[in-house]
């Protein structure tokens, strides 16, 4: 329990050191660096393993493997 907690706790904090923040020091955050409705939908998604299952920019599918 304490592994799973620690490994979400590791996943969301690589997303904001490699989405959110870079975004912000940018002065991008308001289009970019989290899922959210008038973001601009650049996003890659990753099986358990890691693997790139799929890629989407602007919103559109871009690659599925």
């Amino acid at each position: 329990q304490n592994i799973a907690a620690s490994l979400r706790h590791m996943i969301a904090h690589a997303w904001l050191l490699g989405s959110l923040y870079p975004a912000k020091a940018c002065g991008m955050a308001d289009r970019l660096g989290s899922i959210a409705p008038n973001k601009q939908a650049n996003l890659t998604l990753c099986d358990t393993a890691g693997e790139i299952q799929a890629t989407f920019v602007n919103g559109k599918r871009v690659f599925q493997r």
